[in-house]
């Protein structure tokens, strides 16, 4: 198998592994995203080993990803880096940087060739949920290329932020910023008497400092974890209102633009509607309902007919689902038995990936070596069957979770129907709260502009 055939084999493995490990995936910017022409990806780094495979998501091809050399010292970890063409960085920490000059060649090769080329300027995963410093090795090697001939390259930034990394099956965004062309940077740095050259050291730190900047502007910046899980969640509820009737589900690309802008309220709103929330949540949690249950407009009727819907499909797929759940669940329990032993969320994907993409196929070998079936394309074709299966059976389980959730909140607002005036009042006032921050927001950075 040729480097193509690898390569494709190997997006394959990340797509169907994202569909696992995530119920959802938006992608917002996909636009700004280039076609023929050499890419220098600049993301973010909060999710170990997962970032990567959502980068190969977003561009739909395999970029040549810059890893930290410490990785290849690891055993058997040293043979999957060269399968998946990754390439070495070394860094400070690593011990002898000279070899980076080859590293940076290396690069230039492959954008050379119009390809992707993926690094995390700042070094290392990491759980802080905002951009920490970037480092000058992505400018380095946009500037080294372009010295080199590739004039047309672009430097595209991009981040990721997850919903919970902390459980299996949530969500992910992926927001793609506005490019840097390289041919326009070079003639900024004429203008002012600097060069498009890794020699020049005002150089590298001027396009450092925009490659920071553009992914700041596509990532999230909050001051601690709980500050974003709060105001996470209270953007979620403030979406979910403005919604048409029986639209209860907030996408997460819509929830974090929300999120971002309250994030820069002053610390007074932002407590404001930290309190807000707490009040609420307190209530949703005593009478063990969720919010889309109260949200104006909510359908009881649409309820019966998605529980019908749901039946229906469990009856017609519970065969097919039932081998999915048997062939699968054995891994599935591994996966989340390995993240149990990691403390750091960051450090988590990094744990279960690989688990992930050994116990699960030897789960399927050993399916298809005791299959009743004899011949090399019935074992094969176990390999392709039981992942297909396991996600059928995993959004079944889904639905009729959601579904069971639901009627037990409908049953439980009827228990405590004495008490849902007081808890929607105390749900508007955290919406009223979520928009007086919000214009604070927008007066305080452009006085005279009105919220959206």
């Amino acid at each position: 198998m040729g480097r193509r055939g690898i390569d494709l084999f190997l997006r394959s493995v990340a797509f169907v592994s994202l569909r696992g490990f995530f119920r959802a995936v938006d992608v917002v910017g996909r636009e700004q995203i280039p076609a023929g022409r050499p890419v220098l990806i600049v993301s973010n780094h909060f999710n170990g080993f997962i970032d990567p495979v959502v980068l190969i998501r977003v561009f739909g091809r395999l970029p040549r990803f810059l890893a930290k050399s410490s990785l290849w010292r690891i055993p058997g970890v040293a043979p999957l880096c060269a399968l998946a063409g990754m390439i070495p960085i070394h860094r400070p920490v690593d011990g002898d940087v000279s070899q980076n000059h080859d590293v940076f060649s290396r690069c230039h090769e492959v954008l050379a060739n119009a390809d992707l080329v993926g690094i995390f300027p700042e070094g290392a995963t990491h759980d802080v949920p905002s951009i920490q410093g970037v480092r000058t090795g992505a400018a380095r090697i946009a500037l080294g290329a372009y010295a080199a001939g590739v004039t047309d390259l672009l430097v595209v930034p991009v981040g990721l932020t997850f919903d919970d990394k902390f459980v299996l099956r949530s969500r992910v965004l992926a927001q793609v910023g506005e490019p840097i062309s390289m041919a326009d940077f070079a003639v900024e740095l004429e203008k002012v008497g600097l060069l498009a050259d890794t020699t020049d050291h005002a150089s590298v730190q001027h396009l450092t400092s925009q490659i920071g900047e553009g992914m700041r502007a596509v990532s999230s910046d909050y001051a601690d974890a709980a500050e974003a899980r709060a105001l996470g969640r209270a953007a979620e509820i403030f979406v979910r209102t403005g919604r048409q009737p029986g639209q209860t589900y907030v996408p997460l690309s819509e929830q974090e633009a929300v999120a971002r802008r309250l994030a820069k309220a002053s610390p007074q709103d932002r407590e404001h509607v930290s309190n807000a929330l707490g009040r609420y949540q307190l209530d949703l949690d005593f009478m063990h309902v969720r919010d889309h249950l109260l949200v104006p407009g909510f359908q009881a009727g649409r309820l019966v007919r998605e529980t019908v819907l749901a039946t229906l499909r469990l009856v017609v797929l519970a065969v097919p689902a039932l081998v999915g759940i048997l062939w699968n669940v054995l891994p599935y329990l591994v996966v989340r038995l390995s993240g149990f032993r990691v403390n750091a969320p960051a450090v988590k994907g990094t744990v279960r990936l690989p688990v992930a993409l050994v116990v699960f196929p030897l789960s399927w070998a050993l399916v298809a070596l005791n299959d009743p079936w004899s011949g090399v394309l019935a074992d094969l074709a176990v390999f392709v069957v039981a992942p297909f299966l396991g996600l059928l059976a995993t959004s079944l389980l889904e639905s009729s979770v959601r579904t069971v959730r639901a009627w037990r909140g409908v049953i439980a607002l009827q228990t405590h129907h004495a008490l849902i005036d007081e808890v929607l009042v105390h749900r508007a006032t955290l919406i009223a709260t979520a928009q007086a921050a919000l214009a604070h927001g927008v007066r305080a950075a452009a006085p005279g502009a009105d919220v959206e």
